[in-house]
């Protein structure tokens, strides 16, 4: 009733206008964890049946859970009720990039109870830590497992399962899941029990951050959509499919004033007027620096910007070339100083980014995990301070003085000295 009254007092078009925004405001910072390259879901390379109790009953087979095949790990009963013994797989050959956030660890088991005559529960599910102990939580459910082969699910996308993970923890072979049922009979004489076909682990992360590091130059470019080698030095990324879909080479420096950028888009080679590159900065604040046209479009307010369409050292043909001038205050760099978060988001698919190609609809989102409302998945940008020595062949080397005047200052006192004999001499 009250939204009807609201809409009723708004008018229609008004109306429509405020929920559209309310919804894609949510869409913006609601997101889910991805599952990040081809090392985020493995199965385990060693599994063993570990004897806990006296009495527990042995998992037979227990490599069979390595594949889904329908060849089975399984712990049989005779007339009594028993535990299993703790089935301990390890050894899961995971590879996440180092200085990874690990968001949540996810097991699956694919399972089931032989018939009626028995019901399997869980006892313990434990994740087993690198070094070899198990995890303090126990996710065992008391659901009884199913008659044919079903897959149970334990923790979770952002589930950490009470612990503190780092990239080694998970890539090391003593990572893993142990699993120990209890099966008791329905009937007075049973030969059944609990079966698995497949235990897999799924762990959910970010890469690490990247870390984007502007170089000093003492020779501004100039911004007028054109790239050359004399000009543009520092290379800070470099985009390939399949992760970024358009090849583009994208260039960092500053001076005390100034942020320079120029992405050489190789990949783009048709001169559109809707093409677009957007540059996003600081995280909170989505300071956005953007530029959309054809060759020869030129944008100069709060910064500076140039499109232009020609070859550049990365590429002979024609291509699209971005150039900004962006104050340094207006995106809070200093030199030397802190960091800022830096971004080119997926605002919409085929919509802005760094960059966006209308004719093919393919656009490049910086860094390709990016999600816009967890800082941890944009880049850090650093300005650098101006440092000793000449750029020179358009990249700044470290110098140190008295190695350029050396040869001058020996060849100098060398023609002093030679003087000094031939006076002597006469």
């Amino acid at each position: 009733m009250g939204i009807q009254v609201l809409g009723q007092v708004l008018g229609l078009k008004k109306f429509v206008g405020i929920v559209l925004c309310l919804f894609l405001t949510l869409a913006l910072f609601v997101s889910v964890p991805k599952v990040y390259g081809l090392d985020s879901i493995k199965s385990p390379g060693t599994v063993v049946s570990v004897q806990v109790g006296v009495n527990d009953r042995v998992w037979n087979n227990p490599n069979n859970v390595k594949v889904s095949d329908d060849q089975y790990a399984s712990s049989i009963i005779d007339t009594a009720e028993r535990y299993s013994e703790r089935l301990v797989a390890t050894n899961f050959g995971f590879s996440l990039p180092n200085n990874a956030i690990i968001l949540g660890i996810e097991t699956s088991i694919e399972c089931h109870r032989e018939s009626t005559d028995v019901n399997v529960i869980d006892n313990s599910v434990n994740i087993i830590k690198s070094d070899g102990s198990l995890g303090s939580e126990n996710k065992a459910s008391l659901v009884n497992w199913p008659l044919s082969d079903g897959t149970r699910f334990y923790g979770g996308s952002s589930d950490l399962w009470s612990e503190t993970w780092n990239a080694a923890d998970i890539n090391d072979p003593d990572f893993g899941i142990a699993i120990r049922v209890f099966i008791e009979p329905t009937t007075s004489t049973v030969y059944e029990g609990a079966y698995i076909d497949l235990i897999r682990i799924t762990v959910y992360y970010t890469p690490p951050r990247p870390i984007l590091q502007s170089a000093w130059t003492d020779k501004a470019p100039k911004i007028d959509g054109l790239s050359s080698s004399s000009e543009w030095y520092n290379l800070v990324i470099f985009m390939q499919p399949p992760n970024y879909p358009i090849e583009a080479y994208v260039y960092m420096m500053n001076d005390n004033n100034w942020l320079y950028v120029l992405v050489d888009a190789v990949g783009d080679t048709t001169d559109d007027a809707a093409d677009e590159c957007l540059l996003m900065f600081e995280y909170g604040s989505f300071i956005s620096i953007n530029i959309i046209g054809a060759s020869g479009t030129t944008i100069s307010n709060n910064y500076r910007a140039a499109v232009g369409y020609g070859p550049s050292p990365h590429s002979s043909g024609n291509h699209k070339i971005y150039e900004f001038k962006i104050p340094l205050s207006y995106v809070g760099l200093v030199p030397g100083g802190g960091s800022v978060d830096f971004c080119s988001p997926e605002e919409a698919k085929g919509g802005p980014s760094i960059v966006f190609d209308e004719s093919t609809g393919l656009d490049n989102i910086y860094p390709y995990w990016l999600e816009m409302g967890e800082e941890n998945t944009w880049g850090l940008l650093f300005a650098s301070l101006r440092t000793a020595g000449p750029a020179v062949g358009g990249y700044y080397m470290e110098t140190n003085r008295f190695t350029i005047l050396a040869p001058y200052v020996m060849l100098a006192v060398g023609l002093l000295g030679l003087g000094y004999a031939i006076k002597r001499k006469h």
